[in-house]
């Protein structure tokens, strides 16, 4: 019961979700075949990914970004802003993959740019979120409190540097049960 919501993802609509990640992202685009998933060895082991034709020249670009903190952007900040300068690229895992094996657990525990969480996501989130509510039979009083409950909770999310969906499904799950427990 604990991870009702997750588990209902994971179960029915786990490539439905994996789609809206790739549709609303802004850092995996449609039309590549390759990517590059950087992981902080060193602390949290959060991870980015990034999609690119070219994989070799993109993983020389991103050691020189990483190299001057100036140049990143908000998910940088959340994964690798612990990381000394100096020895960051030895900290710092690079894997290339094909973009068609990227799998929804390597999405869900991404750090997105907060810009994921954009009106449209917001509103497909929701439908996925009423169609929770509907299957499982909960009712439309319910439906309404835990749909303004999670739109505060992503409000929230867009005022973060960056985004990890797991994160944003674990919240909705304490918040479901919040309402199932009452």
């Amino acid at each position: 019961m604990e991870n009702i919501f997750k588990d209902w993802l994971v179960s029915f609509k786990k490539d439905v979700l994996k789609d809206l990640i790739i549709e609303f992202s802004h850092e995996i685009k449609p039309g590549y075949k390759h990517a590059i998933k950087l992981t902080n060895k060193e602390q949290n082991h959060k991870t980015w990914i990034s999609s690119t034709d070219k994989p070799d020249e993109r993983e020389k670009a991103l050691k020189g970004y990483l190299k001057n903190k100036k140049n990143w952007y908000n998910p940088w900040l959340d994964n690798f802003g612990d990381l000394d300068q100096n020895t960051i690229l030895e900290k710092i895992k690079f894997e290339h993959f094909d973009i068609s094996s990227l799998s929804y657990e390597d999405l869900v525990n991404n750090s997105f740019d907060k810009k994921l969480i954009s009106e449209n996501f917001k509103k497909e989130f929701k439908n996925l979120l009423r169609e929770f509510t509907t299957e499982n039979n909960i009712s439309n009083r319910l439906t309404l409190e835990l749909a303004k409950d999670v739109e505060n909770l992503m409000n929230q999310y867009e005022k973060n540097n960056a985004v990890i969906v797991k994160d944003l499904i674990e919240k909705i799950d304490e918040i479901i049960l919040k309402y199932v427990n009452k």
